[in-house]
Parts: structure tokens; C-alpha cells; sequence
């Protein structure tokens, strides 16, 4: 389960604290809510701090959403390293 709290916003950046997990059918919900923010031209920020585990559909959420450029912050040592693994898709 993923739990997705707005910690702060403003006219410019939106800051989001993930919960949990980020896997499955989650990782698309999480895409879609940054992109809809991204598409109101506001900075996404994702507060990973509290982020559990990912599984491949969340490590290519989390590269597309960067690409993308949304900002990943406090991101824990396990969800860094899938991220820089280029094994994964």
C-alpha cells in the first residue's frame, strides 16, 4: 500500500510524502497525480523518506517522473540503488 500526503503547496511547487510501497497498480496512480500536477506548471517534489520498497513498475515511475523533472528527495539508500541499477527496465 502506498500512502501519498501533500505536505505543502504553493502557485509554483507541490510537495508530496510517500508512505510504503511504491508497486503495481500504485506506481500508475502516483504517475498520473505528478503529472497532473506537472501539467498545472507547478515543481513536484516526492518526499521518498518513508518509502519501504518499490518493484520494477515503481523504480520506472520514479525514472520517468525524474526525466520528467520531478524532484525525488530524502530517497533511501535501497530505492537509490535501484534506481542507478541499469539491469532494471
Amino acid at each position: 500500500m502506498l500512502r501519498v500526503t501533500k505536505t505543502s503547496e504553493n502557485a509554483s511547487r507541490v510537495t508530496l510524502k510517500l508512505e510504503g510501497q511504491i508497486v503495481s497498480d500504485w506506481a500508475g496512480e502516483m504517475e498520473r497525480e505528478c503529472r497532473g500536477w506537472l501539467q498545472s506548471k507547478r515543481l513536484v517534489l516526492l518526499d521518498l523518506e518513508q518509502v519501504t520498497f518499490t518493484d520494477s513498475r515503481g523504480v520506472a515511475m520514479l525514472r520517468r517522473a525524474a526525466a520528467d523533472g520531478v524532484e525525488l528527495r530524502n530517497c533511501p539508500p535501497l530505492i537509490e540503488a535501484l534506481l542507478r541499477d541499469e539491469t532494471l527496465p
